[in-house]
Parts: structure tokens; sequence; C-alpha cells
């Protein structure tokens, strides 16, 4: 029942737009209100959202974690961002951006696209974050809070000549990516470590609820969905 319910929300808030959709994902509040094990839900509820967005290319974001020894293996690094998305990352038809640090795992007829972009800034131009901006992805919250979703930083760096919370920083090493190595350089727009720096984002989601959040809760699990530009434009 419990996951027929989380269906049915999915589905009213996603909706038939041939959009893309970037998910963002806590599991734990889908296992306590569904009490299955972590691989069952994880296929269950991966199964559904395919099933909701029939062929339109799906997201997730896959954190690699950075360099590590100046090497960032994205064939075999896990994503710190969850367990869904790991459960995801590790699809037959998936496959990851090449970003040592904001790597997403796609699928989908616009996964290729994706896989191409090589951008200077992380968040910068010709980014992913730029891509869905533009793209207008419908942003997907599933069991965490409606504002806690890391595409928000694409406003941060919008903002850049307004923030001193945050300064630009190169980082170079060795990505392997599908078997190939080769050299990359990014720029990310790292926080300030003195003052140590928190970000928290859940002060905007009463301005998202007077702007059009489509949001519910599912035997206490929060479901909600946004387009990427009205996120964004509203921040900035």
């Amino acid at each position: 029942m419990f996951l027929e319910n989380i269906k049915n929300s999915l589905k009213e808030i996603i909706g038939d737009e041939d959009k893309p959709i970037a998910v963002f994902s806590a599991l734990w509040p889908l296992a306590r209100a569904s009490k299955l094990p972590g691989e069952e839900l994880c296929d269950s509820i991966l199964s559904i959202i395919t099933e909701i967005v029939d062929g339109r290319t799906i997201l997730m974001p896959a954190f690699p974690g950075g360099f590590k020894n100046g090497v960032c293996n994205l064939d075999t690094a896990p994503n710190q961002t969850g367990a869904l998305s790991e459960y995801f990352r590790q699809q037959p038809n998936t496959r990851r951006t090449v970003c040592p640090f904001f790597s997403f795992a796609a699928s989908g007829e616009r996964a290729d696209e994706l896989v191409s972009l090589r951008p200077k800034d992380a968040w910068g131009v010709g980014s992913l974050y730029e891509w869905m901006y533009n793209t207008n992805v419908k942003i997907v919250t599933l069991g965490v809070h409606p504002t806690h979703c890391s595409f928000t930083h694409y406003a941060e760096w919008l903002m850049r000549d307004l923030i001193s919370y945050r300064y630009s920083k190169e980082f170079s090493g060795n990505v392997i990516h599908e078997g190939n190595a080769f050299d990359v350089k990014f720029n990310m727009f790292v926080r300030c470590l003195e003052p140590p720096v928190i970000s928290d984002f859940t002060w905007l989601l009463d301005t998202y609820k007077e702007n059009g959040i489509n949001l519910s809760v599912v035997d206490g699990v929060s479901v909600s969905s946004m387009d990427a530009k009205q996120k964004i434009d509203l921040i900035t």
C-alpha cells in the first residue's frame, strides 16, 4: 500500500511533461515506512520512477568525493549521495557524468549528451547545472526536506560576485571514466574554512510554497517537485 501511494504521489507531482527529471533522495524514511530491505526497496522505487517517466532522461546525484591520490575513478567510486542513487548508478543502462566532485548518474535519451559535457567550472558555463537550468529539468525530492537539493548551489554560482563565504579553487588530477583515463582541471566554488560555513536552505520552503512547489507527504515521507528555472529564479 505504501509503495502504491508513493507511486501515485510521484505520478501526480512529476506529471507527463516531456522534460528530464532529477531525483534527490534519502532511502531511510522510505525503508521505515515500507519495512522493505534496502535492495528490494531501491529496485521497487526505481521501477516506479522509470515507469512514470516513460523514457525521459533521469538524473540522480552520484558524487564520488573528488580525487584520491590524484585519481578519481568514476567507474568504481561509490557515490556519497545515498543508497537509491548508488543503486541507480550501478544499473546497466546508466552512465556517469564527468566530474570528480559533482557527477550525476543519468539514463534515458539525453544521457550521452550529459556525459559529453566538459565544463571548466563545475557549476559554470557548459556545466551540468547550467544544462539543468536551461533545460528546465523537473527537480524531484523523495524522502528529504524539499529544500535539500544540491542544484540550489547553482544560484550561489550565479550570485558569486555577492557571496563572501565561498571562493573559486582549482583542482586537477586524473579521471578514469568508462575505461579511459585523462587529465582534467576543475574550478570549484568552495566554502571557506574560516569561519566555517554550514549550508542551510530550509528557510526557502515558505517561498517555494508561495510560488507553486508540488508537495505531498506519504506516511511521513516528503515528496516534492519544482521546475529548475523557477527554483533558481526565486532565489536569485
